[in-house]
């Protein structure tokens, strides 16, 4: 009976790929970590990052749990992320579609931890119905909510809505 090294290597190098993508980006990287095989096949970080985002359109995830990054960008940037991620409440899903969008979101944390005093930022995203902007800013609207963002704050529920108001036309 083979070895379950030999079983991994004889493995289509796609599957394993396909497999690793819908994990969670720690996971994946702990997995690759603790298998030989794994660190084998990671050897050319470019060619699995290049496998991963031509499956469909490379999208990041961040929730409270757990991040999805690593169809989007390089590890090293998932590591930035992770060591401020650690300081901030995400509220919700956030959705990432570039690594031009992470390297904002992390320039973005620095600036917000640094002021945050001691306490923890909240980090969430919200929603805005395009055809309801543009009623607003031809002034057919008095104002646009955006969607509602969910937060649970220990035993709390609360539910926010973020409101945008015409004053003037300039």
């Amino acid at each position: 009976m083979a070895s379950t090294t030999s079983q991994l290597l004889n493995l289509d190098r796609c599957i394993i790929f396909r497999v690793l993508h819908v994990l969670p980006s720690k996971d994946a990287f702990r997995l690759r970590s603790k298998c030989r095989s794994l660190q084998q096949l990671f050897a050319d970080k470019i060619d699995v990052l290049g496998f991963w985002q031509a499956l469909d359109n490379p999208i990041g995830c961040l929730t409270r749990n757990d991040v999805w990054l690593h169809a989007l960008v390089q590890e090293e940037q998932i590591m930035q992320y992770l060591r401020r991620g650690e300081q901030v409440h995400i509220a919700d899903d956030i959705w990432l579609h570039s690594e031009a969008s992470l390297t904002q979101l992390i320039a973005t944390l620095d600036k917000v931890i640094d002021q945050a005093e001691g306490s923890m930022p909240i980090l969430g995203s919200w929603n805005f119905e395009m055809s309801n902007i543009a009623k607003l800013t031809a002034g057919n609207a008095a104002f646009v909510r955006s969607s509602v963002l969910k937060l649970r704050w220990g035993s709390s529920n609360f539910q926010v809505h973020l409101e945008i108001r015409l004053i003037a036309k300039v």
